[in-house]
């Protein structure tokens, strides 16, 4: 390909000096949180009382989502009903499962305001960056959470077939009704918070001393971990991540006018905004 200016051949791309390590975790990750200790100790489980019939029906969902996987998992007949035991493999799978279907809305509303943007020929005000770090965030999660689970054949098409229902149900109801939508996520965060509460009980109990077990680079340098952090430290901060969506989805929800200004920023990698204390 020549040069469109002068007619030359392109000099050749400059080698940069850097390590394998750089150029997965440094080089395109979009921002994160790092969660201090002390922030993924004082993690509260609270829940959002659903107002208007949307609420209630975005509520309804998630709960009838949440009892079937936890049926199709064997977490009801283990966990609920005590007769038998949830492995650390069973809750690696649980993880997994759960985070290819959280990866997914925020794309999706990213791709619908991006597309609103386009059409209208107007500013989104910082909405689809802010929903964007949410995809990748959850994609991460299930990045991570495969070094403890190598999926099977069923999995995947499992992932597949609800991909496919996932992607235009929320792609159409955010056309229709976005404050909808919003809560529904909203909610199915505040069940994957009650998930790794869970998780992180059990570990502390003893259940799983596995996951006391030194965890993976790719959690270490996601999170700026220290060499010793264990995957018990992982789960802390995944958890810690859902807190900041469940919040995050539910801001969206209250702040109405999806044409004003995204005001959830960051100061110093923490989410900022004064509106927190009205979700």
């Amino acid at each position: 390909m020549k040069n469109v200016i002068s007619g030359a051949d392109p000099a050749p791309p400059t080698a940069h000096p850097r390590t394998k390590e750089k150029e997965v975790f440094e080089d395109y990750l979009l921002p994160r949180y790092v969660w201090s200790e002390e922030e993924c100790k004082n993690v509260e489980l609270t829940h959002v009382k659903p107002e208007t019939w949307s609420d209630h029906f975005a509520y309804a969902t998630v709960w009838c989502l949440r009892f079937s996987w936890d049926l199709i998992t064997g977490y009801t007949f283990a966990k609920k009903l005590r007769l038998g035991r949830f492995s650390s493999s069973q809750w690696a799978l649980r993880i997994c499962f759960l985070e290819t279907v959280a990866g997914v809305p925020g794309m999706m509303f990213a791709m619908v305001r991006h597309l609103k943007s386009l059409r209208t020929l107007q500013r989104d005000h910082g909405w689809i960056h802010t929903l964007l770090e949410d995809a990748e965030n959850e994609r991460m999660h299930l990045l991570v959470a495969m070094k403890l689970y190598q999926p099977g054949k069923a999995f995947r098409y499992g992932v597949l077939l609800t991909q496919g229902v996932w992607s235009n149900y929320l792609f159409l109801m955010y056309l229709i009704n976005p404050r909808y939508c919003h809560r529904f996520v909203g909610y199915l965060e505040e069940q994957a918070v009650k998930t790794y509460t869970e998780l992180l009980k059990d570990i502390d109990s003893g259940k799983y001393p596995e996951f006391l077990e030194k965890c993976d680079d790719i959690a270490r340098n996601y999170w700026h971990l220290s060499p010793e952090a264990t995957w018990r430290d992982v789960f802390a901060q995944m958890r810690c991540d859902e807190v900041y969506l469940h919040i995050f989805f539910f801001f969206f929800a209250h702040f109405g006018n999806i044409t004003a200004r995204n005001n959830f920023f960051l100061i110093d990698n923490r989410p900022i905004t004064e509106e927190l204390t009205t979700v």
